[in-house]
């Protein structure tokens, strides 16, 4: 069992790092936010359109975007386009952990801040 476990370790590790990170959670924040905004607006054709596909178009035109405003160089497309589908097929779950963290943290400084407690 050890051994498997090691075995797996020793692959997930490089592949998790070879992952864009800051393409991931841009990009979860970025659905979040679209999310949040497209339930307020009133256009039909938007609503129209399942969630999963709205996120997959996002993705597909936010990675371009990255791609030119962080510099990347064409050896690391493989890498943001694999960071593009494990955000896409995990963001449901990342926006869950992410944002509530996010949350909980915006929730403790304000607590700390109608408390009168300090900023740490």
């Amino acid at each position: 069992m050890e051994i498997l476990l090691e075995e797996g370790l020793q692959n997930i590790a490089p592949f998790l790092g070879n992952l864009e990170w800051m393409y991931i959670i841009s990009f979860i924040i970025l659905c979040y936010a679209w999310q949040r905004i497209e339930s307020k607006i009133e256009w039909d054709f938007i609503k129209k359109i399942k969630k999963r596909f709205q996120v997959a178009i996002l993705g597909l035109f936010y990675a371009p975007v990255y791609y030119l405003l962080w510099g990347l160089d064409k050896t690391q497309i493989g890498s943001l386009l694999t960071s593009f589908l494990v955000s896409f097929a995990f963001h449901k779950l990342l926006v869950d952990v992410i944002i509530g963290a996010i949350k909980a943290k915006i929730r403790l400084f304000a607590v700390n801040k109608i408390k009168g407690g300090n900023d740490e």
